[in-house]
Parts: structure tokens; sequence; C-alpha cells
């Protein structure tokens, strides 16, 4: 369940305690934070507006966790019974315009190689624009430029009519929301966006990652259900035979040191291992490989916080689990086993992996049949594979985060003037017909039935050109991994050296609650507080462990100052900001209402703003009180034993 599962019913510092016997003291409440600031603990909560739309999206959420429940369907993994749960679901009526409709659409460029230049080349975007009626100017970035394109359009107001980026960190979806850059759908989702609510009535993941804490629909999450991670370690299999070692044996931390080092000993690459695959230093993915290792810390990489054994959020890179990470990484680093650019490496280079730089790193399978063909040009034994997550012992469990859905990343920008046919056709994706389009394509180029089921035809799962599974799909589907899709037959896609990488990162990875993102989301006031705190702070830490990796500081001597730095520059406030919670004002009636005989409530605090007449008529004290002086006006933040 999220953390802030909707409404907040509770005004800014309202504090009610329960007080047993005449002449008993009251606990002393919280001096309120000043009002700019956001709220920094559950007794500084802030207040929301009455909004009796997300109210009633509070009491839905609650009959159909209920309603799960009884049938012993968890909230976080996909129900075995999906595809029954999701058969029949309604659709938009086709078509949706009369082809007299143009919208902008912000999204990742599809080109792997030559295969198309851009979406309109794919003949699945063709068939998808003649059923809907709707053309689409698609505005087509790259990933490396998308964050500096998607802040730059932030900065200047010049927004598409459809967004699609998937929207974590630091843009959260009630900011982008009360700064009318994307729209609340959630009125208009009933009429106008049927399949997809209907996902949601039958999967609780889904759900979760949509509604927001206060009701809101910000957009639509990308689904795949009966799904699979297609991530993880891949390995060149032909070094592996070269040294006398063998992929099935490449389990353990120890036994991924020794292959390393055994390749660098022959002399078959001079830097066997890149630390990363994006711009995040702190947050490498073979980071969280080893989630054996690191335990949660690793599981949640690189979001930056988790959820500990005790249900408390926790800065993963100033826990002691990092630390142990990066003391292991630092004497790789010593031992010439790490690539020594990696202070200034942005991306996994596809040219360095085809020219044999490295022995081992990260990715997705789907790249793989591409790699190697690329790779056998200029040598001949050329071979990849997928192996084993590097585990501290044989016989442990990865944690991973939710597979089944991915974030909210398909917006509709509050300059678009027709939301409801931009709606109605980003539903029609999700429909049963839309998702068969834009996973398969069109019946007789990528889409075959097989026993009446959707399948992929030999162009996808077995080109006669030569192209990859992922150039296929490019060029006969809508390969944009953000509508719903079948994850059976999209792994059945996959060639035997795919198939068996998804066994090797599969079969030894479990769901886990402390990876999931969303179980928690930022209200806008919450939101400017992580700005406030968390870029100056994130930069610290990527600075920081920089120098801890290549040796410029040790880490034993150096980690309680980081540590230290890291605290006194605003960790908790930014903590607290996601781990604000609060609690329905129907429960502590229920509360109140059944209080102890001889008991006695106060309720104090300050600017309710609200009518929390119910709670007053209950309490037998209320007062209210008004910050004068605080070092927080200083910037400083709550102090072990005074604030807290």
């Amino acid at each position: 369940m999220k953390r802030k599962l909707c409404a907040l019913l509770l005004s800014s510092a309202m504090v009610l305690t329960a007080l047993t016997g005449c002449g008993a003291k009251s606990e002393s409440a919280s001096t309120p934070a000043p009002e700019e600031s956001a709220p920094v603990s559950a007794q500084e909560t802030q207040q929301a507006p009455e909004a009796p739309a997300a109210e009633a999206s509070v009491e839905e959420a609650s009959a159909v966790e209920a309603a799960l429940q009884e049938e012993g369907i968890s909230k976080y993994v996909t129900p075995d019974n999906i595809e029954e749960r999701i058969a029949g679901r309604p659709s938009v009526e086709l078509p949706i315009a009369d082809n007299d409709t143009t919208f902008t659409f912000w999204t990742g460029s599809p080109a792997m190689d030559a295969t198309i230049t851009g979406w309109n080349d794919s003949t699945a975007v063709q068939e998808l624009e003649k059923r809907t009626g709707v053309h689409i100017d698609y505005i087509e970035v790259a990933p490396p430029a998308q964050s500096e394109s998607l802040n730059l359009m932030f900065a200047s107001g010049d927004f598409p009519d459809i967004l699609n980026y998937a929207i974590t960190g630091t843009y959260s979806i009630p900011y982008l929301i009360e700064n009318e850059i994307v729209m609340d759908l959630q009125d208009m989702m009933d009429e106008h966006a049927p399949s997809y609510t209907a996902l949601m009535d039958a999967d609780p993941a889904l759900y979760l990652a949509t509604v927001d804490d206060e009701g809101q629909i910000g957009g639509l999450a990308g689904y795949r259900y009966n799904s699979f991670t297609t991530t993880g370690a891949i390995v060149r299999s032909d070094w592996v035979e070269k040294v006398g070692m063998k992929t099935s044996e490449l389990t353990t931390i120890d036994d991924y040191h020794d292959f390393l080092a055994a390749v660098k000993a022959q002399g078959l690459c001079e830097y066997p291992m890149p630390l990363r695959y994006d711009s995040s230093i702190t947050g490498s993915p073979f980071l969280a490989a080893m989630g054996g290792y690191m335990g949660p810390a690793a599981e949640s990489s690189p979001q930056s916080f988790y959820y500990d054994d005790n249900d408390e959020l926790v800065y993963s890179f100033i826990t002691d689990t990092y630390k142990e990470y990066l003391t292991l990484m630092a004497d790789w680093y010593k031992e010439g086993l790490i690539t020594r650019d990696l202070l200034n490496s942005d991306m996994l280079d596809s040219s360095a992996i085809t020219s044999g730089s490295y022995a081992v790193f990260w990715q997705d399978c789907q790249f793989m049949s591409m790699w190697t063909e690329a790779g056998k040009v200029g040598d001949p034994d050329y071979a990849l594979a997928g192996i084993s997550e590097p585990l501290v012992e044989e016989g442990q469990t990865v944690g991973h985060g939710d597979i089944t859905t991915i974030a909210i990343n398909l917006m509709i920008c509050t300059s678009c003037d027709d939301p409801e046919t931009a709606l109605e056709w980003l539903d029609y994706h999700f429909s049963e017909d839309g998702s068969i389009l834009c996973q398969y394509g069109i019946e007789g180029e990528g889409l075959e039935y097989k026993d009446g089921k959707p399948n992929y035809s030999d162009l996808i799962s077995n080109n006669p050109d030569g192209l990859s599974t992922d150039n296929a799909l490019n060029a006969y589907a809508i390969n944009m991994n953000m509508f719903a899709s079948n994850g059976t037959t999209l792994r059945a896609a996959y060639d035997e050296v795919q198939q068996e990488a998804l066994n090797a990162w599969n079969d030894k990875r479990e769901v886990t609650k402390s990876s999931f993102t969303n179980l928690f989301t930022l209200d806008a006031d919450e939101t400017a507080t992580v700005q406030r705190y968390y870029a100056d702070i994130s930069t610290y830490v990527a600075e920081q462990v920089g120098k801890f990796l290549i040796g410029e500081a040790d880490i034993d001597e150096n980690w309680d100052t980081f540590v230290e730095t890291v605290e006194s520059m605003g960790i908790d406030e930014v903590i607290d900001a996601y781990n604000l919670g609060v609690v329905p004002q129907e429960q502590v009636i229920e509360m109140m209402d059944k209080k102890p005989q001889g008991t006695e409530l106060v309720i104090t605090g300050h600017d309710y703003g609200m009518d929390i007449s119910a709670l007053t008529d209950r309490a037998d004290y209320v007062t209210k009180f008004v910050k004068e002086k605080h070092p927080f006006d200083l910037g400083m933040g709550c102090r072990k034993g005074i604030e807290e």
C-alpha cells in the first residue's frame, strides 16, 4: 500500500494527544516549520485541499484492495489469472477523429540502426493512424539527450500535446500538475480511457503506479503482464572458455573477480568491466546486481531510497552496505578490473561492447543478437551469454522491483487543445486490438495467430533479412515499451541465446517490497523540498563516491565525515518529504469515539486551513500555536533530541 494512499485529511501541524487521568500533562508538540517550507515530520503535515474526487478515489482504492485480499492477490505482483481478468475489456469507438486531428508527441527515437528513420516509418504506426483517424507528429529525442531536452522544455514552457517520459525523482506528477505542465486526467478516465481503467481494476500494481496519493492521475503507465526482467549481466562467453571456466560457474562475487582477473592476465582486454552504463556513478547497474551482497540498498538503486526491515525509509548511499560495496569496487579498481574512465563515461558504448573492450557488462538482452553480429565482424569467435547475478554465496535470490509496470510515462500537457481526444488515442493502445497492434504489428507482417492467440511471425522472431528482434519490432510493431504487452509471447520472440540469458536472470530473482518505486509519491510542496536539498546532495555524493572509487579519498578514514556532511545538507528533510504519512480523518474519529474512560484528548497545532470540527467537537482541549522564531529559518534541519 502506498505510504500516503490518498487524500490528506489532517491539517498542517495538527497534533492529537491522549491524556490519561486528571491533571496529566500534555506531550510537547513539535515546533512547526515555516509556511514556505515543506513538511518535515508526521507531526508537521501540510494542508491538503478538500477534494471530493480524491476522497472517492480513496474509497474505491480501499474497496479494490479489500477484494484483492479476499482473492489472495498481492498488490505487488500481477495476479496469476490476469489474462482472464483483462479479457473483454471495453474500448473507445473507432475512428476517434475524422483524419483532421494532429497531436505533437515528444518521445524517444526508434533508431537502433537504419531499419526505420522515425516512428512514422513503422507499418504499425501507419495502421494506427488509419484506425484512429489521428495523425501524430513525433518529436523524437535519442535517450542520451532526453533529460536535457526535458529540462529545457520545462524551463521554456514550450510543451508538446503528449509527453512520453518516465517521470521519477525530481519531477513528481503532483508537481507537474500543480505547475500546470501536465493535466490531471482523473475526471476523464471513465469516459475517455475505458481500456486503461479496466486494466487498473484488474491489476493493483498498475493502479498503484497510476493514481497518486491525492487521487490524481497525471498520466498512464506502461504495462506488461506475465512479466519478467529482460536486463542483467552479459559476459563474453568465448572469453570464459579461453580462461578455462564455464558460464554456469560465474555465480558469486568471487567467481566474477576470478574471471575478470583471468581476462586481464591473459591480455584479452585491458579493463574488463565498466562500472555503469549511464550517467550515474552512484547507481551503477552492477551495484543493483549485487543484491545478495548489498541487500536492499542494491535493490533500490538507482532510486537512492529503500524501506528497511523496520519499514523505515533509508538513503542508500550512507548505509554500511553501500560502504562495503564501495570498498569492494575500489579494490577492483586498484586491480585494474574496472575501466579507468568511470568518472567521465556517460553511457555504455555499443561500439566498445562489439570491439571487445568489456568482458562483463549490464544491459537488455534484446540487443544481444545485434551486438553478436557486429562483434563477429572483427572476431569470428565473438559470443555473448547472460549469466547469474553475482551472489555472496550459492542459493541466494536477488531482489528486484516491479517489472510489471513502468513509471507513468504518457502524459497530456496543458498545452493540448483537445485532451479528451488525445486521451482516447492513448487509451486505444491499451485496448485488446490496440495492444496487439503495438506489440505484434499487422497480421500478415509481424503478427500471426497460433491456436487463436496472437504471436510473432518469423519477420520478428526469425527475420529473413537478419534483423535483430529489437530492430524487427521497430519496423513492424510499435516498440516503445510503454503500452500494454504480454510478456509470455514477448519472451518467446527471443532467440536461444537470449532465452538462456532470461533464464539466468529470472530464476534467482524475487520481487521485493523495498524496491517498489510506486509505494509513495510526492505532492508539489514535498517535491519542492526534494528539489531544494537533493540536487546539492546528489552532486556531493556523486563527487565523493567518485573519489572513493578511484582512491583519491580513503573510505575508512573519510566515511564518517561523508555521512555527517550528507546529513547536514538536509537528507533528513528529503526523507521526511518521501516518508510523510497521515492518518485518515475517519480513523482518528473512530479512535476518539472509542477512547478509554478517563482519557482526555488535546488538539494543538497551527494553520488548520480546513474544517476539523468533527475532531474539535470530540476533543477536550483545543489550542493553536504560532512560530515566532526557529533555527529552521536559518536553514537548520531537525536535531536529535530537540525537534525530533
